[in-house]
């Protein structure tokens, strides 16, 4: 019997390419993870001389960082819901999910601190649950 050799798979490490849904969606995250500012006011000089030029757009480019997944004190964390956000702002996190055990007690005062420091909060809810197999 003749012995035939198998091949094994490839494990080139090539980079998937983005999809044009995939393209889309990670515009609209970024566009809700960082809105952009409002356009300046034109002044008077600038009207004259420029009504036919749409007005510049200025985004802010760079990378979002988000965390999907944090406790306050309000469940098994140690810290308050506003000195959380604070130190994921300190570290560059521009999203938050703030995710406590069977709670969320801790929203409202994240939101607000949040608001202080341009960021988002993601509302959510780890739910305790009992398995009984009949």
């Amino acid at each position: 019997m003749g012995s035939k050799k198998k091949s094994k798979p490839s494990r080139s490490k090539k980079k998937a390419r983005t999809s044009a849904d995939q393209a889309l969606a990670l515009e609209y995250v970024r566009a809700w993870a960082q809105p952009a500012p409002p356009p300046p006011e034109p002044s008077a000089a600038d009207a004259d001389a420029d009504d036919f030029l749409p007005a510049p757009v200025a985004r802010s480019g760079g990378d979002v960082l988000f965390e999907l997944h944090s406790h306050s004190n309000h469940s098994d964390g140690f810290l308050s819901p506003s000195a959380l956000v604070e130190r994921a702002h300190r570290n560059g996190v521009k999203v938050l999910a703030l995710t406590d055990h069977d709670t969320m007690a801790g929203i409202p005062e994240a939101v607000s601190a949040a608001s202080k420091f341009g960021m988002r909060i993601i509302p959510g809810v780890e739910i305790s649950a009992l398995y009984n197999p009949r």
